[in-house]
């Protein structure tokens, strides 16, 4: 289901992620905008891996704390006190084995929400029997995922942006799904530690 993207979420948008898990949001971002953060990330990877972008990207950076995805994520979590998890960029040809959730991806416990946003044209929208198709439908749109909802993510031509907001009380923990988990452990991590506001930021509290 496709809402225009308003301010502040509407009780008919929060019912509706609440009772399905997963919410698209059109025109999140303008196409120009898509063009320099896809720009952006392509240069970085070059030296790094596809975790954690916002750490050497301000605009990234500026992006997952901006009150716009915050609020939005403070939202659908019915609750203020966030922090950011990570993000990641999805090749194209990235894909599941089989359908599986984004929290299987990942070696923090206690996430909460997860946007995955088209930054480049998306691929033409499908549908499965058992798992929701992740890329929102047109450039700048992004779909609000639950981390528990299943995913069919066969190999795409398109690359799709994830941000990844999580509980303020979420540790890292040990998943060996997780091929970027060794990067926790460069800030100190050990598992069953809770995250740091200086790893991982506490989002803006909105009103």
């Amino acid at each position: 289901m496709i809402y225009g993207m308003i301010p502040l979420l509407t009780a008919q948008q929060l019912a509706f992620f609440s009772q399905n898990r997963y919410l698209e949001l059109e025109g999140l971002l303008t196409k120009e905008a898509c063009t320099q953060y896809l720009e952006s990330i392509q240069s970085v990877l070059q030296q790094r891996g596809a975790r954690d972008l916002w750490r050497d990207v301000p605009t990234l950076k500026s992006l997952i704390l901006s009150r716009k995805c915050t609020s939005i994520a403070q939202s659908v979590c019915g609750q203020n006190s966030l922090r950011v998890a990570c993000d990641q960029w999805f090749e194209p040809l990235f894909q599941f084995d089989h359908p599986s959730k984004i929290k299987d991806l990942l070696s923090i416990q206690g996430v909460e929400v997860v946007f995955l946003i088209a930054l480049s044209p998306p691929p033409e929208h499908r549908t499965f029997t058992l798992g929701l198709f992740p890329f929102p439908r047109a450039v700048g749109n992004a779909l609000l995922v639950h981390p528990d909802l299943l995913l069919n993510w066969p190999p795409q031509d398109s690359g799709l942006y994830m941000i990844a907001y999580a509980k303020a009380n979420s540790i890292f923990i040990h998943n060996p799904k997780d091929s970027y988990s060794s990067m926790m452990r460069q800030f100190g991590y050990g598992f069953g530690d809770l995250l740091t506001n200086q790893t991982h930021p506490r989002v803006p509290t909105h009103h």
